[in-house]
Formats: structure tokens, sequence, C-alpha cells
């Protein structure tokens, strides 16, 4: 048989379990039922009626019951900056500790190389150990000096030799040269050719287009050497030295021009082109200097007659001095008494005595 106690179709409460609340007794039957909690959060004890127990209404009548309770704002404040600084405090202590966990695990088996072990400081030499010094190192130098000498004196030796052959060289070869431009002006060329072109073909060109030939042959000659200087001279040398190497021949190609040019050219037969004549500038017509300008003078470095300060002799002041003396030096430089200062008695504002 069911224990559980209805009132007016209402179910008993009793030591049931609604949130945080326990019932512990009915307090009242009507209007309604009502019972007795207890919190068990903060055992505080109130009245709940059946209606709000059932539907879940209920609740702890301590306010600050499941709060935590706020400090005061500087405390707090206070508390927050010592969390923070503990927080920083185990962070840094974390770190070092595994640094120093780290650099044990990589320098377990380390040795350090010699040459980085601590070396001592400079040491203070005495006066006599440096003249030791210096003595000894003047004469092991003494000593290099004489060991390099033969050395020395060969290379010298094999230097000036490699300059007396290089002249030599220069002047044979100034000589060949000399003898192969007078051969060439005056025998045959042994290196003298004809161009293949025109072997042969003399009759190939009419004898009435035989100028017309020759000066298109000129104008391609001189658009192929810019740098030829044309002038008689230059004209006779190239026509005489093929004249002289090929007698009789009647077609002058620009390739044979050509070569008769840049033989002669690099033998030094040919006149070269002059430099270009720079023109005068114009004459600049020279203005007379202005007068000087004469500098105002500062009376400040006019010289004035004085006398020294304690009288013993004249001498010259300049304004700039009198401006840095007291008012009794000014007097005693020049001289200057009472009777001097005064103004005279005269003027519309003198009373008759």
């Amino acid at each position: 048989m069911s224990s559980t106690l209805v009132m007016n179709g209402l179910e008993n409460l009793e030591g049931r379990q609604f949130g945080t609340l326990r019932t512990t007794r009915m307090v009242r039957r009507s209007p309604e039922p009502a019972y007795a909690v207890v919190c068990e959060r903060c055992s505080t004890e109130s009245t709940a009626t059946h209606t709000r127990l059932r539907n879940g209404a209920a609740v702890c009548r301590n306010s600050s019951c499941g709060k935590t309770a706020i400090p005061n704002r500087r405390d707090l404040l206070a508390e927050q900056r010592r969390i923070a600084a503990e927080r920083e405090a185990d962070a840094s202590a974390a770190a070092a500790e595994r640094a120093a966990s780290r650099m044990q695990a990589e320098t377990q088996d380390y040795e350090r190389p010699s040459k980085y072990a601590p070396k001592p400081g400079p040491k203070v030499m005495t006066q006599r150990e440096r003249d030791s010094l210096r003595e000894f190192r003047e004469a092991e130098e003494a000593e290099q000096r004489a060991a390099d000498a033969p050395r020395i004196a060969a290379e010298r030796e094999q230097a000036e030799r490699i300059v007396q052959l290089q002249e030599e060289n220069v002047a044979a070869l100034r000589q060949l040269r000399a003898v192969e431009r007078e051969r060439v002006l005056n025998l045959p060329d042994e290196e003298f050719r004809i161009d293949p072109s025109t072997v042969g073909a003399s009759g190939a060109v009419p004898l009435d287009k035989l100028a017309s030939w020759h000066a298109a042959q000129s104008t391609q000659f001189l658009a192929d050497n810019p740098q030829y200087y044309r002038c008689p001279e230059n004209e006779k040398a190239i026509i005489a030295y093929i004249e002289r190497n090929a007698p009789g021949i009647k077609l002058l190609s620009a390739v044979q021009l050509t070569a008769a040019y840049r033989r002669l050219r690099d033998l030094g037969l040919l006149r070269e082109r002059p430099a270009p004549v720079m023109p005068e500038p114009e004459p600049v017509e020279r203005l007379s200097p202005p007068p000087p300008v004469e500098k105002p003078v500062n009376p400040l470095d006019e010289l004035v007659d004085g006398w020294e300060i304690d009288g013993s002799a004249p001498r010259k002041w300049t304004g700039r001095e009198l401006e840095r003396l007291s008012g009794d030096d000014y007097r005693r430089a020049l001289r200057l008494y009472k009777a001097d200062l005064e103004l005279p008695n005269v003027g519309p504002s003198v009373r008759p005595r």
C-alpha cells in the first residue's frame, strides 16, 4: 500500500528534492499547502508553496546564494596584478628551466676548443723590455734585408734586361719597317695581289664605259674606307704602287684600291687626315674692374689717444677697449677730471646768482 499522502487531490511533497531546495515538513495546509525548505548550497531555510515547487519556480531566498563575493575595486585590481605577476614569474621560471635543460642536453659532451680559451690580459712592458724588443726587431729586419738583397738585385737586373730587350726589339722593328718601306717604294711588293675578279676581264668593259666604271669603283672605295684622306699625294702614291707591281693593269677595282691603300697605310706611306682646326674664340671685351668700395669705418675701431690706467705711459685705445673699462678706469685712461665733466653754467635753465 502506497505511503504517499494525498490532500484534496494534492500529493504530499515532504522530503522531496527540487533543484537545490529540499522540503522538510509542511507548515500549512490552506489555502494552499506550503513546505519548509532548506537550500543545500547555502543552508538557508525558507518556505515555498506546493505550486511553486511543482512548476520549478521555487528558489533560494538568499540573494547571495551561489554568487562570488565581489571585493573592493582597489583590492580587485591589486589581486589581478598579483595574479598576473605570479603568472609571469611562473612563465619566466618555466622558460629558464627549459633553457637550462636544453643547454644541459646540448653541452653534455661539449669541450671548449683551446683557441677560445680565455687569454691573459696585456702585459705592461718596461722601458728596458721595449728597447730590447726594438733592437731585436731591427736586427731581424736587417737580417731579412741581407737575405733578400741577392734576390732583389737579380730581379732588378732581370727587369733591366727585359727593358733593354724591348728597346732593342723596337729599334729592330723600326729598322725593319724602314727597310720594308724603302723596298715597297722602289721595288715590287711580294705581298701584292691582283684582284681575282679583274683577271682576264680586261675586255669585259667597253672602252667608252671604262671611265664611268672606274668612277663607280672609286666611289665604292671611298664608301668602304671612310678614314681615307683624299688628297693628290695619296692618290699618286696608290696609283704608283699599283703600276709598279702590276704594270699595264687596266681595271682598278674597289677591292684592288682598298688592298693598296691598306698596305701603304700600314707602312706609314700615306698622309693622315689632319686634325680639325678649332676656331679661335672671339675676343672678350675686358671690362674695367669696379672701383673698390670703401668700407665704412666702425667708430669702435678708431684709435683714441690716451694713457695707461696706471698713468705710466701714453698709449692708443680703441673704442671697443674703452667700452670694456669701468668708469674710473675710463677717466684714468683718457685723463678726464671732474672739472672737465661739468656742464657750463649757461642757458635759460640757469638761474642768475
